[in-house]
């Protein structure tokens, strides 16, 4: 019998606090002028997804960086000895035909990372007549950028 009546205060205990719990979910808490956690979650999920940043508009533009045509490198003739700017170096252009700008990443030589040696962050000198392999990024002025690699062939 006791354990009989000790059952029964659990389950009464249990009903009470289920009942507590669903009258705060449904109608116990009131915030800006909605009633109970389901309809104040979806009224937050309804202004987060309004917002401009994730408007059809923006994910427009989106789509279209992504389709957009990526910039292009050619390097120029090189001479063994001289020293180039990236600017002289290289002639790099958009979707549009406006200059892209060129990031030296590294440069190769017989299979060897030259890149301390030959790039000193603002200038590139072949020093060696051969042919290098060099790995630019380029980017247009919308931000669309393109890693490639570029065969230099250095003229004595």
């Amino acid at each position: 019998m006791e354990k009989l009546s000790q059952n029964l205060g659990n389950a009464f205990l249990y009903t009470i606090i289920g009942i507590a719990l669903l009258t705060l979910i449904f109608g116990g808490i009131v915030f800006g002028g909605k009633t109970g956690i389901l309809p104040i979650m979806g009224q937050t999920v309804a202004e987060q997804t309004s917002r401009q940043e994730v408007s059809d508009t923006s994910l427009t533009e989106v789509k279209r960086l992504q389709e957009r045509k990526r910039p292009e490198v050619v390097a120029q003739e090189t001479f063994a000895g001289n020293s180039y700017s990236a600017e002289e170096l290289f002639s790099a252009t958009d979707a549009d035909g406006q200059r892209a700008d060129v990031a030296v990443l590294n440069a190769f030589y017989e299979g060897e990372n030259v890149t301390a040696s030959v790039f000193d962050g603002t200038r590139l000198t072949f020093e060696q007549s051969g042919t290098y392999r060099l790995k630019v990024r380029v980017t247009d002025q919308m931000g669309v950028s393109n890693i490639c690699q570029v065969y230099i062939t250095c003229n004595e």
